[in-house]
């Protein structure tokens, strides 16, 4: 299979190999977003037990300000004459009804003030507790801060059991109770914090990973390939796909560039122009199929003539130039006469049987006095047609147009 035609099985490999790149991607994506997803769950969680925490301390805070104002209410109640009570009793029961939402918001849960609902054992066992939990202690509570309301004046006395339950209750026994529970849910939303964290570091870890496989298995063999398909079509741009040998553009800009270098320096190289003759009447004759044959058999003997560092070019149809570095006239019509006679010995196959076919040459050597690289190409088709006019199947140069 000639360099130019395209192999249906590396096609066919790098379909599969685009499908697996694509599902290999997609499966990073996937895994990355619903890392993504987890983490904002996490993170979510995090802040919602952070808030908890605040918000289980803020309403902390509270009950202690409330039982406190109930105790110094009640007091100022005992000690206070009759005609001050309405408005002593009316902030009381203000202040007994706020601390009884509170507990209940506590103890059942406010998505408004971001209290949860559900507790732990060890935390219902300090709520709900007989006789000990912070559910019995504030309905004592509040319980003996009404019972003052109602307490006949004259037993309305600072030694009263109700107000001296009030006073130990806001001095130690309430207080108390209120601390252990924020301690307990500070514990145990700490414990979901740093379980959270955890977490998130190990979908960190995750994450990374993911994006580093996705770069190290898709991106960098991606990368490879595109460098390696950039390659591809670089050379395509440059390459005569019939032949494999440099197109027009890229025969015209390297001898340009040589051109340059031998004014420059005043180097010897030369230029053949090449046409296979008769080559109508074979694509007529045999069809096209055969004339691309014979065309790849021209190429295919100069190249096994010329040096790697020689230059061969298609510039057309049958049309071929060479470039010969650091060849003088001589040595570069030698070489044309080598291509020549192997390239008449060559046969192609066709239906009717082998034919063989010639070619014509023309060598000129560079000068600097030529208009471009152009002028040196126009000089060497001039000896090429004057091999033509000869008979065909030969290789004039200088010595030989001025014979």
């Amino acid at each position: 299979m000639d360099s130019y035609e395209i192999d249906a099985d590396y096609e066919r490999s790098l379909g599969r190999r685009r499908i697996k790149y694509r599902i290999a991607y997609i499966s990073s994506l996937l895994a990355i977003a619903i890392v993504s997803i987890v983490s904002f769950y996490l993170v979510s969680q995090i802040n919602l037990a952070q808030k908890t925490i605040a918000s289980n301390a803020n309403m902390n805070a509270e009950q202690k300000v409330l039982s406190q104002r109930i105790h110094r209410l009640a007091e100022n109640f005992v000690e206070t004459p009759d005609s001050e009570h309405p408005l002593l009793i009316k902030s009381l029961s203000v202040h007994i009804k706020k601390m009884q939402e509170n507990h209940q918001a506590l103890t059942q849960g406010n998505p408004e003030l971001g209290l949860p609902g559900d507790h732990s054992e060890k935390v219902n066992a300090l709520l709900f507790s007989k006789g000990t939990g912070l559910d019995d202690m504030i309905q004592r509570f509040t319980t003996n801060a009404v019972n003052i309301i109602e307490t006949p004046s004259e037993f309305r006395t600072l030694d009263n059991p109700n107000l001296v339950a009030l006073r130990v209750a806001t001095s130690s026994t309430l207080l108390d109770g209120l601390d252990a529970i924020l301690t307990q849910q500070k514990l145990e939303l700490g414990k979901q914090i740093e379980k959270g964290r955890n977490q998130l570091i190990i979908l960190l870890v995750v994450v990374l990973s993911t994006l580093a496989a996705t770069g190290v298995f898709i991106f960098n063999p991606l990368y490879k390939k595109i460098i390696e398909q950039n390659q591809v079509l670089f050379e395509l741009a440059l390459t005569d796909p019939l032949t494999g040998c440099q197109n027009r553009r890229s025969f015209m800009e390297f001898a340009s560039k040589e051109f340059d270098r031998v004014v420059r320096h005043g180097n010897s190289t030369c230029v053949i122009s090449i046409d296979i003759d008769t080559f109508k009447t074979v694509n007529d004759t045999y069809g096209h199929p055969v004339g691309d044959e014979v065309i790849r058999n021209l190429v295919r003997t100069c190249l096994t003539a010329i040096r790697s560092s020689d230059h061969l070019g298609r510039l057309g149809g049958e049309e071929f130039a060479i470039v010969l570095i650091e060849t003088d006239v001589q040595n570069a019509v030698s070489v044309a006469e080598k291509i020549r006679s192997a390239f008449e010995a060559v046969e192609t196959t066709t239906k009717q049987g082998p034919i063989k076919c010639t070619a014509s040459f023309g060598v000129t050597k560079i000068e600097k006095a030529d208009d471009g690289i152009q002028g040196t190409l126009e000089r060497a088709d001039e000896y090429l047609y004057m091999a033509k006019k000869s008979g065909r199947n030969k290789v004039v140069g200088p010595q030989e147009a001025n014979a």
